[in-house]
């Protein structure tokens, strides 16, 4: 297995609720644990202001640290795409259209599928 497991997605969607952004957090880092250091989460956002940006930074700094976190509002290269809105351009190898948490879900069992698929090559 060769590059990294890019994951991106809205970061506008998660910090709308305080919970889900604990519970989009906790399934990060799962992911994480999961996928080992292949694994990276950008999250996009559409033009929120640096003060929020700064207070979900604040709120989660070693969660963001531990899971090797880009933010930005360029578009760019996801090897998974949640993509829950119309506004993210971004290209990628696969693609989630809907709910975060649901493309957290496919993405793992994307990922697991091809951990053993790569075990058994080997």
């Amino acid at each position: 297995m060769r590059g990294l497991f890019l994951l991106r997605m809205e970061l506008d969607k998660i910090i709308s609720d305080e919970n889900y952004e604990k519970l989009i957090l906790e399934n990060l880092s799962r992911c994480r644990r999961i996928v080992g250091p292949k694994f990276k989460v950008v999250f996009w956002h559409n033009n929120l202001k640096k003060s929020v940006i700064n207070d979900f930074v604040k709120r989660n700094k070693i969660q963001l640290f531990e899971l090797g976190t880009q933010i930005t509002n360029q578009t760019g290269y996801a090897w998974f795409l949640i993509k829950s809105s119309i506004g993210e351009k971004s290209r990628w190898r696969y693609k989630w259209d809907g709910d975060i948490l649901e493309g957290i879900v496919e993405y793992l069992k994307l990922v697991t599928h091809l951990i053993k698929q790569n075990r058994n090559n080997n």
